[in-house]
C-alpha cells in the first residue's frame, strides 16, 4: 500500500495496521480482487450502453495523479462521455488520493457536487 503512494508517510501507521487486520479477515481478499473482475464486467456493460445510447452527457469530473494513471483518467472517460466538465491532476500524489490529499479531494468533490 505504501509503495503505491507518492509519499509513503502519508498513510498513518494506525490506518495501515487497521487495513492489514481487515485484509486478514475471511473473504476480504476475495472482495479486494472482485474489483478487478467487476472491471471486466463493467467494460462489457459500458460497450453495450455506448452501442444503445451513445456517450454520456451528464457533468463529469475526473481526478488522477501522476503516480496513478495521471491524465489517462480523463482520456479514458472521454471514450464514453461527450465531455469532461472538470479534470484534476493531483501532483505529488499516488494511488491513495483520499489518504494522501484528503483536503484537496474533499474540496474538489464539494465544489463539483454542490456547485
Amino acid at each position: 500500500m505504501k509503495q503505491e503512494c507518492y509519499n509513503p508517510s502519508a498513510i498513518e501507521p494506525k490506518a495501515l495496521n487497521h487495513w492489514i487486520e481487515c485484509v486478514k479477515q475471511p473473504g476480504c481478499l476475495r472482495g479486494i480482487l472482485e474489483t478487478y473482475r467487476a472491471g471486466m464486467k463493467n467494460a462489457d456493460i459500458h460497450r453495450k450502453m455506448l452501442e444503445e445510447g451513445g456517450k454520456l452527457t451528464l457533468p463529469i469530473m475526473t481526478i488522477g495523479a501522476p503516480e496513478f494513471f495521471g491524465p489517462q483518467v480523463k482520456e479514458g472517460i472521454l471514450r464514453v462521455a461527450e465531455t469532461v466538465e472538470r479534470s484534476e491532476l493531483f501532483e505529488e500524489c499516488g494511488h491513495s488520493l483520499a489518504l494522501e490529499k484528503p483536503e484537496r479531494l474533499a474540496k474538489c468533490l464539494r465544489e463539483f457536487l454542490l456547485g
